[in-house]
């Protein structure tokens, strides 16, 4: 695994600033969402990479596991980076295909036409077994919007996933489950061996009790304008430059 330098110097926003974030990026700075999903989904497939320790071969198997909304759309763009050099990725959509969002839609209908594995809400017992065959494994079920309970198959989809403590799993945004602003219950949060957030940290991922669950924190780069950040009065200089991620603790 390659280890990037670390970047301390960063400010931590909310989760109402991110949304601030998100809303200016397309409305303002006419940044669209497909762009954003692209550039964090390349990042995701290249920190991924990271935490494998075999050169690209069709042997190596990645899965990632895909929600209905953007968070899922991040993960399938990486799941098919991956594909592209090579890996053997399983991507599995943990609802309705027909919930899908319109840009994880599509992002999804790409994956139609290339050579890996899709597959819709499999039983319990054939995620076990899909997992646990896997080199590495890619949460991007929820990320920062979650709200209200996790309840049903979700919560068994993380328990799988946290079953497989051997493995490197690797969280896009947030790990599902995980709460910035109250107290996180491992039962019901992926455990992450690496979080990959984006544009910047959100409050809550500081918290010292909460950063075992997001394993190494990194913050990927899905091209904020400086001049976003300033209008929202965030003190900020890129800390990126060639970079797709940084590594923060």
């Amino acid at each position: 695994m390659k280890i990037s330098n670390k970047q301390q110097n960063l400010p931590y926003i909310s989760v109402g600033q991110m949304k601030e974030v998100d809303r200016l990026m397309v409305g303002k700075f006419h940044i669209s969402l497909i762009q954003m999903m692209e550039n964090a989904g390349r990042a995701l497939a290249h920190l991924t990479e990271d935490y494998l320790s075999t050169p690209v071969s069709h042997s190596t198997k990645i899965t990632v596991l895909c929600g209905t909304g953007n968070n899922g759309g991040g993960g399938m763009v990486a799941a098919r980076n991956l594909s592209n050099r090579g890996y053997t990725v399983s991507v599995i959509l943990i609802g309705d295909n027909i919930k899908l969002k319109p840009v994880p839609a599509h992002q999804w209908s790409i994956l139609n036409e290339l050579p890996l594995k899709q597959i819709i809400k499999p039983a319990s017992n054939e995620l076990d077994k899909i997992i646990s065959n896997s080199d590495i494994i890619i949460d991007a079920m929820i990320g920062y919007g979650m709200t209200g309970e996790l309840k049903g198959q979700l919560l068994d989809f993380i328990q799988s996933i946290n079953n497989q403590k051997s493995k490197s799993i690797i969280s896009l945004d947030a790990p599902t489950g995980f709460r910035f602003d109250q107290e996180v219950n491992p039962l019901f949060t992926v455990q992450a061996s690496a979080t990959l957030t984006l544009a910047l940290p959100k409050v809550g991922m500081d918290d010292h009790q909460k950063k075992h669950i997001l394993g190494n924190l990194y913050v990927g780069d899905i091209s904020v304008p400086p001049a976003l950040y300033h209008q929202m009065g965030i003190s900020y200089n890129d800390p990126f430059g060639t970079n797709q991620f940084i590594r923060l603790n």
